[in-house]
């Protein structure tokens, strides 16, 4: 917090630029000093869009911006910002493939000149604001006629490593290299800058959302079980107290939950708050109660860290809660495969059908690893190998299904239930994998069964 004095405005004083620029200072800092008072994490960005059709060409821009800095300026593109997009071909290629950007502004100096005019060229470009010439019409008539000398923060993009010495910034994001078979970068959706609003970041607000979602899911299966007479509200008895408790959690958590996602413009920090509530409420049903969970401190200038951490901990607090409605297979080796058998039951219309291979590797070294493997029923191996075909459509998910066990070392796919090779498992009622024997790597069928009545466990 940076206090100005204020002028001493008096009888016949002769009015100097200086008076203005430090009356201007010290309105402008008394509304930063007192937001900052409501909310300590004040700067990001309130809007962001980063422009796609320029990153398919190797350059960086943005088509909205709004934000404050930590200094509490307040920027937005186009009124008070100049931005011009940045070539970023050069440094991604000379990068490890994940190149940081960020948005900088040149700090205010004192004793030193702080603006540029167009004629002072490249020499003025480290100068905080750059002067342009504006027609503006008068309120009251609309006329337009008076040209009036407005000044603009001059900002720019700074790349990877480079120094940002003299200069306030707010990171932007995080640009990749092409995957496999695309030459045009990417955005690292999971890096998320400092914001101000949900809205600002969509993986976000999804984050949030898919909480919301599955404590509804949650709440439904609960009022189920007790409609149905298999949760009994009784804290007498001694595991009824559980069933009560767990109602009164997301009762609790899911109106408050609604009305955060619903406001506009509603800042992380205090949904932030409202998750890690959850996350040591839902504590009491884990061995170890609170302590034994990762709730990571709230950090706004890593939200995409402490975010990820704390919903994947809420989320496995969630699936813990309620025994899930499942059946696990494990395939087990015979001969060059993995095989395993289904029962009728499991293949009922309805239930879904998920395959997991449970690994320390992360998704891309999965990916790579199963490459060449085959996945159908056993009578399709051969013709899988010999056409080279993989066989059943699987896609890998990126959030654990509802129902099933959430651990970091287990990478789920969705199985489709269609097409010629997965009739042919439903005829068989085996399924086998080629190519899959390998100690890092354990493929497990789950089924979620859909229909009334309890599961069979293997």
């Amino acid at each position: 917090m940076r206090v100005h004095p204020d002028i001493h405005w008096s009888e016949g004083m002769l009015l100097r630029p200086q008076h203005l620029q430090v009356a201007s200072r010290v309105l402008a800092g008394r509304a930063v000093d007192a937001a900052r008072l409501a909310n300590p994490f004040l700067w990001g960005f309130d809007e962001l869009e980063i422009a796609d059709d320029l990153l398919e060409g190797f350059t960086f821009g943005l088509r909205r911006c709004t934000a404050v800095l930590p200094d509490g300026t307040f920027v937005q593109l186009a009124t008070n910002l100049k931005l011009p997009a940045r070539d970023i071909k050069d440094a991604l290629a000379t990068s490890d493939g994940h190149l940081p950007v960020w948005l900088g502004v040149p700090m205010r100096r004192d004793g030193e000149p702080n603006t540029s005019d167009p004629g002072l060229g490249s020499s003025g470009q480290d100068r905080r604001f750059v002067v342009e010439q504006q027609e503006l019409p008068d309120e009251n008539t609309g006329v337009v006629g008076q040209t009036v000398a407005v000044r603009k923060l001059a900002g720019r993009f700074f790349l990877g490593a480079e120094s940002r010495e003299g200069y306030e910034c707010l990171p932007v994001a995080v640009v990749q290299r092409g995957s496999a078979g695309s030459s045009k970068p990417s955005l690292v959706r999971e890096v998320i800058p400092p914001v101000t609003s949900l809205g600002a970041w969509p993986l976000l607000a999804e984050l949030v959302e898919s909480v919301l979602h599955r404590a509804e899911a949650k709440l439904r299966f609960l009022r189920a079980e007790v409609a149905e007479g298999r949760l009994v509200l009784d804290a007498t008895n001694p595991t009824g107290w559980q069933g009560v408790l767990k109602l009164q959690i997301l009762g609790g958590f899911l109106p408050v939950a609604k009305q955060l996602v619903a406001a506009p413009r509603m800042h992380p920090h205090a949904a932030y708050l409202e998750l890690s509530r959850l996350a040591g409420q839902l504590a009491i049903f884990e061995e170890g109660g609170v302590e034994a969970i990762a709730i990571p401190t709230y950090d706004h200038d890593r939200l995409g860290e402490c975010f990820h951490q704390l919903v994947y901990t809420v989320e496995r607090l969630l699936e813990k809660m309620l025994s899930g409605r499942f059946i696990r297979l494990e395939l087990q080796p015979r001969g060059e495969l993995l095989w395993g058998a289904f029962k009728d039951q499991w293949l009922a219309t309805g239930n879904e059908i998920y395959l997991c291979i449970e690994s320390d590797l992360d998704d891309r070294a999965l990916m790579t690893r199963i490459e060449t493997a085959k996945i159908g029923a056993p009578e399709d191996i051969p013709l899988l190998v010999q056409r080279r075909l993989f066989g059943l459509d699987i896609e890998l998910l990126r959030r654990t299904p509802g129902g099933l066990p959430a651990r970091e070392d287990f990478h789920y796919f969705s199985v489709a239930r269609e097409g010629p090779y997965w009739s042919a498992v439903e005829r068989s009622r085996e399924i086998a994998v080629s190519g899959g024997i390998d100690p890092r790597l354990r493929f497990v069928i789950y089924v979620v069964t859909r229909h009334e009545g309890g599961p069979n466990r293997e």
